[in-house]
């Protein structure tokens, strides 16, 4: 055994030690002073809540270990070894960032859904999701609310995670090589408002565009298990149904039957035990939508524009649903329109064989899935995440970098703000990335200077020294 695997092992028994000494402070403190002691060994500090503390803690240890590990086996070499470096800083990064949180805003509504399933009460009007999120969280209700919170918490940074290697799948699944695609990925997450607020306020979105991913990722593979991966996606966001046009275009009854079939027995699971009502409520909530979040220059949908226009000019709301719907309808049929040219021209997943619908329109209905929902949060904009990225393999000349950047700063950089009617250029972002891809549509070959790009870093050799 040479003397770097001696280190590793010293270091990995160290690790192991502190644990121990935790766990052996904790017991004995417990064991001879009971709660109150333990009380008096672990404080909270100042605005900081005590469990996402202990969580942070937890997991950050758990993750270093990990790494120590997986460098004793010699699991990490060059060809991943930019991967493993980008995903430590991100995991670290978030970790500490949400220690210093001590609200977690919207978890509480998912807290309250799962308390009124659990017992038989209508669900609170804030709740606008299918009743899956609240009857998998139900079983936690005995335990309490600190319970719940602490199980949904750790569930949502294991979804952070997952986003990092999923996203970074997809940019490789459409061309992008290995180490272009971890580049992006990290300078992606790393400065990003709607994932940041994702995470602050415990939003479901990284689940929901995860499960796309695979959906996505697994189509060629297994279709009841891309199948699954969108029928979960639509129980917990009903936004994401709009795939399903991408396998009807595509003539793919198989992945439909499927994907029926799953989603059905999804939704029997929560009316056998509760019936029909919390499906019921769910949709009444939805009809009262508006009046749930009131008016926030933040909601950046096409729907809290018009309402924001209408409020500042004083019309008559009677015209305003009118104005929202032939707006949506109009802009439906411009973004088929586009995405009919993106799919013939093969335009960001060249094949001929089954998937070119699929593949080719995904980037496409990403945009029009976040613009045709009722509400658009800061959040929100993690869904055409994947849009704005895949975009990078077209773009060649100035104006067209000059054109995307403002968007992407637009969307995923400028902080978060209430101010009619500038905040609403997190709504004209997503339609200048359609206009550029529009631009972009006629062109079924990558640019130059990705091509070159991506080939210098993928001949990119890290060296490491064996462990």
């Amino acid at each position: 055994m040479d003397e770097n695997r001696r280190h590793v092992i010293k270091a990995i028994c160290i690790w192991f030690v502190i644990i121990l000494l935790v766990l052996l402070t904790i017991i004995s403190v417990y064991y001879f002073g009971g709660i109150e002691a333990l009380q008096k060994i672990i404080d909270s500090g100042p605005h900081t809540n005590l469990l996402v503390t202990l969580l942070s803690l937890t997991i950050f240890w758990m993750i270093a270990g990990g790494l120590l590990i997986l460098i004793y086996y010699q699991r990490i070499n060059s060809g991943n070894i930019l991967a493993f470096v980008c995903f430590i800083i991100i995991s670290f990064l978030y970790l500490n960032i949400l220690r210093e949180r001590s609200d977690f805003g919207d978890i509480d509504d998912y807290i309250n859904a799962a308390k009124n399933l659990f017992n038989r009460e209508t669900f609170h009007l804030r709740y606008f999701y299918p009743p899956f999120l609240a009857t998998i969280l139900q079983p936690f209700v005995i335990s309490g609310d600190k319970t719940i919170f602490g199980v949904y918490w750790v569930i949502n940074f294991i979804s952070l995670l997952l986003f990092y290697y999923l996203l970074r799948k997809m940019l490789m699944h459409y061309n992008f090589s290995s180490n272009l695609s971890t580049i992006i990925t990290f300078c992606f997450m790393v400065v990003n408002v709607p994932i940041l607020r994702t995470m602050l306020y415990a939003q479901p979105n990284l689940h929901v565009i995860n499960l796309i991913f695979v959906c996505l990722l697994f189509y060629e593979r297994s279709k009841i298990i891309s199948a699954l991966a969108l029928a979960i996606a639509v129980h917990l966001k009903i936004s994401p149904v709009i795939f399903v046009l991408l396998f009807l275009f595509e003539k793919d009854f198989k992945w439909f039957i499927w994907f029926s079939l799953i989603t059905l027995s999804i939704a029997l699971f929560t009316i056998i035990i509760y019936g029909f009502s919390p499906y019921h409520d769910f949709l009444l909530n939805l009809r009262y939508i508006y009046q749930a979040n009131g008016l926030a220059y933040r909601d950046t949908s096409i729907d809290s524009f018009f309402r924001a226009v209408f409020s500042f000019l004083d019309i008559h709301n009677s015209i305003m649903f009118y104005s929202i719907l032939i707006t949506k309808i109009v802009l439906t049929i411009v973004v088929a329109w586009i995405g009919y040219r993106v799919i013939e021209n093969n335009n960001f997943f060249e094949t001929e064989s089954k998937g070119k619908i699929v593949y080719n329109g995904a980037p496409i209905v990403f945009v029009l899935m976040m613009l045709l929902s009722p509400l658009v949060w800061e959040h929100h904009a993690v869904f055409v995440s994947f849009t704005y990225l895949i975009l990078l393999k077209k773009i060649e000349s100035n104006s067209e970098w000059f054109i995307f950047g403002f968007a992407y700063f637009i969307e995923f950089l400028l902080p978060t703000f209430d101010f009619f009617p500038w905040s609403y250029g997190r709504l004209v972002s997503p339609l200048i990335i359609l206009y550029l891809i529009y631009r972009l549509s006629c062109r079924s070959t990558d640019s130059d200077y990705f091509k070159r790009v991506n080939i210098f870093l993928d001949n990119l050799n890290i060296r490491i020294n064996k462990i």
